[in-house]
């Protein structure tokens, strides 16, 4: 105390309230932790409540994934699923790929009402409300299953292929508006190749037979463009043993670089390409088929909105006319055929003796039944037979002869397809020949197509083909000039491949995607190309949802393309419109 200058009661007073505050301060404490043991005892107790509770409802999951296992297992052995249910094909599509909310199998079915059932987006979208009212399931939108898409499509492109020697490569080129080309490559290897023309029922490359090896988007297209583009992807997969394509001048000019420096790899022409040469080299002076495509061109237009529609020739292209020619060939076969059969009830059942016809019967007949059957002119009957009763209801009677020529005259139906398609019977011994040109192509493609080309497919298609006219010899020997030129490239005992068919219609699936777009321009939706490809199952979507984001494909669509010429055209518009708008408004 001695220390201390402060009076002993000033001290006490300090001591007191000193003590009195750490004593407040101790019961404060002594409160709180009171208090959190209460809390530490609820929650323990709560912890092995929802525990308890958690195990259970694992118990009672397991359970009904044992029942929904052996109701699928009932259903794969051709049991009717119930109204309601959804019957999923494996495990992975019921899962939810992260930071997602529709299962996989959601997912799946709208890729596939695009890629496969070709469905527009809003389509898609409505089938999945239509089905809902039946099966419980989410609804996504149009943009969703767009987005969806573009990310299984970018998913698939990014994906890395083995680098091997035995690449078969595929190339062409597609084009819309704009100045924008996509080169697009496709590969299959050749043991795959092999395995798949050693089965009995091979009949040509599909979609998912092939893989997208590169896909590029090209601002100019010249051959040295081509090439760099070829020798960067035999960089990541190799060299190719063979390259299959048409002979558009740039892809051609690029292969030929890429081969002076790898001429150990074959350039194959596709033969559908060089076979439509063929029939233009023949057809494009000839003055007898140039009629032949003048008449049904004009047939088409005069007949459209006729009873005579559904006879009407196929539409003819604008480019690549001469891949056309077995569609017109064989209309025309067809119209001759039926006129020979003679049975034109389709188009007409009334029969009607028109003045102008009677008029050039009348020689045809005896003197004594025109003027009887002058009761019968422009008198409409609704059959044939109510016809052949009228006339024989004549005091004359007539011989089988001249009664056919009278029910032929009548014959409105006859009249009308004579009238609009008799020009046809011009070219009845023009058509046969164009026929047999048909046959001896698709002799040649089939047999490229089924069995691939060898040393011996100029062989076996000469075996294959009969003895033929002169012309049609001529024509049978380009074939055989074009199998000897590509043929003699293949090693012997080898067997590669030898049209590009799979790739063009890839381009029209993909062409049927973007027709309905504001702009046809190449953009984002190239992105489908590679989805054509693959075979769409649940660890595919789910991968590929979890993998790539829509960021990601903006991204990669804002560095392949920039702006998209409808961006462009909504920024340079906008201020006029909005000006438009300000003086109606005014």
């Amino acid at each position: 105390m001695e220390n201390y200058k402060s009076s002993i009661h000033r001290l006490a007073h300090l001591f007191k309230k000193g003590r009195d505050l750490w004593k407040n301060r101790a019961l404060e404490r002594q409160k709180k932790l009171k208090a959190l043991e209460i809390k530490v005892r609820d929650l323990s107790k709560s912890r092995a409540n929802w525990k308890q509770r958690a195990k259970t409802a694992e118990t009672k999951l397991h359970q009904i994934e044992k029942t929904e296992s052996s109701k699928l297992k009932k259903r794969n052995n051709n049991q009717v699923p119930l109204v309601g249910e959804i019957i999923l094909a494996n495990e992975s599509s019921a899962l939810i790929p992260a930071r997602h909310q529709n299962p996989v199998f959601v997912i799946q079915r709208a890729q596939e009402q695009f890629i496969t059932s070709l469905n527009s987006f809003r389509g898609c979208q409505s089938n999945f409300e239509i089905f809902s009212q039946i099966i419980p399931m989410p609804t996504p939108s149009f943009s969703n299953i767009r987005s969806w898409v573009l990310r299984a499509g970018l998913y698939q492109l990014l994906q890395s292929h083995e680098k091997a020697q035995d690449w078969i490569y595929i190339l062409d080129m597609t084009i819309e508006l704009g100045q924008v080309k996509c080169l697009v490559v496709l590969g299959i290897r050749k043991s795959h190749l092999k395995q798949l023309l050693s089965k009995p029922d091979f009949t040509g490359l599909k979609h998912q037979d092939v893989v997208v090896l590169s896909l590029e988007v090209l601002y100019s297209s010249t051959g040295e463009i081509v090439e760099q583009c070829l020798n960067k992807l035999s960089d990541k997969v190799g060299v190719p043993i063979q390259i299959i394509s048409d002979h558009g001048s740039d892809v051609k000019k690029g292969i030929e670089l890429f081969i002076q420096k790898h001429p150990e790899t074959i350039y194959t022409y596709d033969i559908t390409h060089h076979m439509a040469l063929l029939f233009k080299g023949e057809l494009e002076g000839d003055e007898r088929y140039q009629s032949f495509l003048k008449h049904c061109s004009e047939t088409r237009a005069n007949i459209q909105q006729t009873k005579l529609d559904f006879l009407m020739p196929p539409t003819q292209r604008h480019k690549s006319r001469y891949l056309n020619v077995e569609k017109l060939i064989k209309w025309g076969t067809t119209i001759l055929a039926y006129q020979d059969i003679g049975n034109y009830s389709k188009i007409s059942t009334q029969f009607r003796l028109e003045s102008d016809s009677f008029e050039l019967l009348k020689q045809h007949i005896p003197n004594k039944a025109v003027k009887e059957l002058e009761g019968l002119v422009n008198q409409t009957y609704q059959s044939q037979q109510d016809f052949e009763v009228a006339l024989n209801a004549l005091d004359t009677q007539l011989d089988d002869s001249s009664t056919q020529i009278i029910i032929d005259g009548a014959n409105l139906g006859q009249k009308l397809l004579s009238l609009q398609l008799g020009w046809i019977e011009q070219y009845k011994d023009d058509i046969p020949i164009y026929r047999e040109m048909v046959n001896l192509v698709h002799i040649a493609e089939k047999q490229l197509s089924h069995h691939g080309i060898c040393k011996n497919s100029s062989t076996t298609f000469l075996a294959e083909s009969k003895i033929l006219t002169a012309r049609l010899k001529k024509f049978k020997d380009g074939i055989k000039d074009y199998l000897d030129i590509e043929s003699s490239k293949i090693p012997k005992g080898e067997v590669l491949w030898a049209n590009s068919n799979v790739i063009e219609s890839i381009f029209g699936k993909y062409k049927i995607f973007i027709e309905k777009s504001p702009l046809r321009e190449i953009s984002k939706l190239i992105l489908t190309i590679p989805l054509c490809t693959v075979k769409v199952t649940g660890q595919f979507i789910k991968k590929a949802m979890e993998d790539i984001s829509i960021k990601d494909v903006e991204r990669w669509a804002s560095h392949i393309f920039g702006k998209s010429a409808l961006s462009k055209k909504r920024t340079i518009l906008k201020p006029v419109l909005q000006t438009q708008n300000l003086h109606e408004k005014c």
